[in-house]
């Protein structure tokens, strides 16, 4: 017969099995929170990223007006950093005018445009012929514009890293005919026929030293190779700029914006026409 002595062991038993059955439930409670702290840390470290991608854009856009010539944002793509709110803003401004179109560049343009960028003869005059097959020439039916640069690096035979060093120098939407020295890259200025060397060193050098004495031939012999120099820029300008940000936690956000930036005194500063987020820094 069972007699009390049994009964007492198996309360405590059943006692037992309630407090091991309790502390799984709170390390288990305890392990959820932890897991739930840190995915809304996680959410809020993101939305921080993402929040500052605008702060990107305007301290590119206001860099254009610094009435420091070294301070200014290039237009040329060169990155420019900044810390905010302990983040760090990245931003790549592109101007427009100072690529070349690829929908409308002449042949012997994008073929020295890819020697520039570090193709051989052969590969360049490949990269043109493959380039014309979808957009067409003047020496036979036309195909069909190109939408956006990213449909380049599906080109047959365009490696990812040429593509990566000549998309920056290509538009849809840019001049056909003419470049903005200011704001063309070195391998956009190399993509010109008729600019010497001597004279793309020079240009290069007046944008990082604009104090430097100007050549007085220096205007005509740019004009009579397709590139304007201006002291002025125009009122309104078309502009790609990049964003890059990564929060202290480590949250990474990126973006691509296109939009017209306006001279002041505009009441507002610039107008985004296209966002894409992520992009490519």
């Amino acid at each position: 017969m069972s007699g009390p002595r049994d009964e007492r062991g198996f309360a405590l038993l059943v006692v037992l099995w309630f407090v091991t059955a309790l502390a799984a439930l709170a390390v288990a409670f305890t392990a959820s929170s932890r897991l739930e702290v840190r995915r809304v840390a996680n959410v809020a470290d993101a939305a921080q990223a993402r929040a500052l991608l605008d702060a990107g854009i305007a301290l590119a856009v206001a860099g254009l007006h610094d009435p420091e010539p070294a301070r200014r944002t290039p237009l040329d793509g060169r990155a420019r950093e900044r810390a905010v709110a302990g983040a760090r803003v990245a931003y790549k401004a592109f101007d427009e005018s100072g690529r070349l179109n690829l929908n409308r560049a002449p042949p012997d343009r994008l073929a020295r445009l890819f020697e520039a960028a570090g193709a051989t003869p052969g590969e360049a005059a490949d990269l043109t012929a493959a380039v014309l097959a979808v957009r067409g020439d003047a020496r036979r039916e036309a195909g069909r514009p190109f939408l956006s640069v990213e449909e380049l690096a599906h080109l047959p035979g365009l490696e990812p890293d040429l593509y990566s060093r000549v998309a920056p120098a290509l538009s849809v939407d840019a001049d056909a005919e003419r470049l903005n020295g200011p704001a063309a890259s070195p391998i956009a200025l190399s993509a010109m026929p008729n600019l010497s060397p001597q004279d793309r060193d020079t240009v290069l050098e007046l944008r990082r030293n604009p104090t430097r004495p100007a050549d007085p031939g220096l205007a005509a012999r740019l004009a009579a190779a397709g590139i304007d120099w201006t002291a002025k820029p125009p009122p309104v300008r078309r502009l790609t700029i990049r964003v890059r940000v990564e929060t202290p936690a480590g949250a990474v956000a990126s973006a691509e914006a296109a939009l017209f930036a306006l001279d002041p005194p505009a009441a507002v500063p610039f107008r985004i026409v296209e966002w894409r987020e992520p992009a490519e820094f």
